[in-house]
């Protein structure tokens, strides 16, 4: 059988995510202990040295419009979240076209968009909470890490260790 290269990718994700959220069950706040985030940060560096570059993401929108289909995050958000004030708003859409009242219409628009971030936004920190935040990109060679966890520990913690080799690089340049 074979392995397509998103499989890989999304193998490679998906040990991170299992290895993230086992090692950063620990994380309370601003506490940090990167002794116990060592068994990740060995799986993290392998990805790295196989080639795989990591890309934060901090907007929902940005995170839907790069991540690969079939990472099933947007089916369990679909299921699990309440959309009814999305339908409202697209209703009242339709009635504003129907009546001529164009000038509520970019209005709605924004407001709907501006509501479809809120309630992704708050689905997908739970979800990175519980599942990790590394999803398969589009791009075979991108690991996309949505960083907006809502603990700060984590966010920290995440964004020093994507970083840290980019730091030990530049110090050991300068020596």
């Amino acid at each position: 059988m074979e392995i397509s290269i998103h499989q890989l990718l999304s193998s490679y994700c998906q040990e991170l995510n299992e290895s993230w959220v086992k090692h950063t069950t620990r994380i309370v706040d601003n506490q940090v202990s990167y002794e116990t985030l060592r068994p990740f940060i060995e799986k993290f560096r392998e990805a790295e040295q196989d080639g795989y570059d990591f890309q934060l993401v901090y907007c929902p929108f940005e995170l839907l419009d790069k991540s690969h289909p079939g990472t099933h995050f947007e089916e369990k958000m679909v299921e699990e979240g309440s959309w009814s004030d999305i339908t409202i708003i697209n209703k009242m859409r339709e009635e504003s076209k129907t009546n001529n009242w164009l000038p509520i219409d970019a209005p709605l628009v924004r407001l709907r968009n501006e509501k479809l971030k809120l309630k992704t936004g708050s689905y997908l920190q739970g979800y990175v909470l519980q599942n990790g935040p590394f999803f398969a990109s589009k791009n075979s060679s991108t690991i996309l890490v949505y960083c907006m966890m809502g603990s700060v520990g984590h966010e920290i913690s995440l964004i020093s260790i994507l970083y840290s080799k980019q730091i030990e690089d530049e110090k050991s340049k300068s020596c």
